[in-house]
């Protein structure tokens, strides 16, 4: 990839090279022999198309869940966590209602004061998100004020 240098900038083709804008700045470089039909048909690439096929199954699973999550239960980065853990799942070859059934919240309790829970819950009283995030991948954000508590969520 090259820095397009000089007072004019131009966006398009020329014969074999590419000219175009990214974040402000001007490259140019060679056109690629791949396209998008060859990707689609060649059977190099049949690995790559399932996988593109996998990742379509899985952030629909996923918005099925994350749209059913309150407003202040969704934070950031949750929804590509859903779709990575709906993708692991897929991949063990378990159908798209039992993927939902996993993933979403079975019992969500808002907490008024920490350490109200029936069952034992952590140190600290995590949101439902923050406890998917937590479960899926060990990693514990900090806790906003409203606390939110899971009953047998996951097991």
């Amino acid at each position: 990839m090259a820095k397009q240098a000089g007072p004019f900038f131009i966006t398009g083709m020329i014969d074999q090279i590419c000219f175009y804008r990214m974040d402000g700045n001007y490259y140019a470089r060679v056109r690629s022999s791949l396209d998008g039909k060859r990707v689609k048909k060649d059977p190099a690439f049949r690995e790559t198309m399932r996988y593109a096929e996998l990742m379509g199954k899985a952030s629909s699973i996923a918005s099925i869940v994350y749209r059913a999550l309150p407003e202040e239960q969704k934070i950031k980065g949750l929804f590509r966590k859903l779709v990575a853990q709906a993708m692991r799942l897929l991949k063990e070859n378990k159908i798209a209602e039992e993927i939902v059934e996993l993933l979403k919240p079975n019992k969500v309790r808002k907490v008024t004061a920490p350490g109200v829970c029936k069952k034992e819950c952590t140190a600290r009283n995590v949101l439902f998100a923050e406890k998917i995030l937590s479960g899926l991948f060990g990693e514990v954000m900090n806790a906003g004020e409203d606390f939110y508590c899971l009953d047998d969520a996951f097991p």
